[in-house]
């Protein structure tokens, strides 16, 4: 599940196998490398701690990687100010540009005292810096939360696309330089410096973006920082151990009639209904939201109309057939939007 052991950050795998996982542990450019075997895949998600790759050994290549995540499955991908250009095209694939490479995330205000240059900075828990999205960074309230150390380089990210969302970033007073030499360009200034991005793309594949390997270390971990709660917790929501819908059960039929029917005439009278549950790391428990819509679509959508729901998860409306002859179908297409 991870191509690169890295004991600095062993606290960060034992977490993972407290929750249950298998880890399997290869050198980014062992020969044997590969992640699929006879047409089927090896691991269910996907690790990589190595920032400095120039080559992957192996089967495995950037290709390989964005035909593992274009399949559904998840990553978690960590950088540094060293980032190689395979770990920067995985990055941009997924919507992430990352400044040059020997660049550093630097704040001259907001700064770890033992850092060289202010090139680790000190990202404390306020709403300009950190997302407060218990689904995505846990249920701990940001005013409770502990600072987090981080020491890489930065990026941005396009976030009107609906499918990528800047998870930790930096002050006002926060950019991307390099600190030998004078950059040909750096776009990561003040608050659009994203420092921890996810994604999750249309086929609900996810994947965690750092500019930091060592966001993930022992050293921070064990500091008075919230860097192991954070990493942990956006982990839950890469690996889809919370915040995955499913829906089922879904019924439609005239009102005032149990048995349902695939033909209908204009004007008539009719219930849908759907479960739609959420997992929340254990089981299956019904979710409650008062967003969710149903389309009844004949090429364009004749009705659009809000789903009900009740305390079990079930979700229901009742709508009239449109004075339109034609073929309709049914259309339940739910995106949380969760910056809104």
């Amino acid at each position: 599940m991870t191509y690169q052991l890295d004991t600095h950050i062993l606290f960060f795998f034992k977490n993972l196998q407290d929750r249950g996982y298998d880890l399997v542990f290869k050198s980014a450019d062992d020969p044997t490398l590969s992640l699929t075997e006879y047409g089927e895949y090896l691991y269910d998600h996907l690790i990589v701690f190595a920032p400095t790759v120039d080559e992957f050994g192996g089967l495995v290549d950037v290709t390989a990687i964005l035909d593992f995540i274009d399949d559904g499955h998840n990553v978690i991908l960590a950088a540094s100010s060293q980032i190689s250009d395979p770990i920067r095209e995985i990055a941009s694939e997924c919507g992430a540009e990352f400044d040059e490479e020997g660049s550093f995330v630097i704040d001259h205000f907001n700064f770890d005292k033992e850092s060289v240059g202010h090139t680790t900075i000190i990202v404390n828990s306020l709403p300009e810096t950190s997302l407060e999205i218990p689904i995505i960074t846990g249920p701990k309230p940001l005013k409770e939360r502990k600072p987090v150390y981080f020491e890489g380089i930065g990026h941005t990210v396009q976030e009107n696309n609906g499918l990528s969302i800047t998870v930790l970033k930096g002050y006002d007073s926060t950019y991307t330089a390099p600190l030998r030499k004078t950059a040909d360009k750096f776009h990561a200034i003040g608050k659009k410096t994203a420092l921890v991005s996810v994604l999750q793309a249309k086929n609900n594949a996810r994947v965690l973006i750092s500019g930091s390997l060592s966001l993930f270390s022992n050293r921070h971990f064990t500091r008075k920082s919230d860097n192991e709660y954070l990493t942990n917790e956006i982990s839950k929501w890469v690996f889809k151990e919370r915040g995955v819908l499913r829906a089922s059960n879904v019924t439609h039929h005239k009102i005032d009639e149990a048995i349902e029917s695939f033909t209908y005439t204009i004007k008539d009278e009719i219930e849908y209904s759907v479960t739609i549950e959420e997992w929340d790391g254990s089981k299956w428990v019904p979710y409650n939201a008062q967003d969710v819509q149903l389309e009844f679509i004949m090429l364009d959508p004749y009705v659009r109309i809000k789903l009900n729901p009740d305390t079990k998860g079930r979700y229901s409306a009742k709508f009239t057939i449109p004075d339109v002859y034609g073929v309709y179908s049914f259309k339940l297409d739910y995106k949380k939007n969760w910056l809104q």
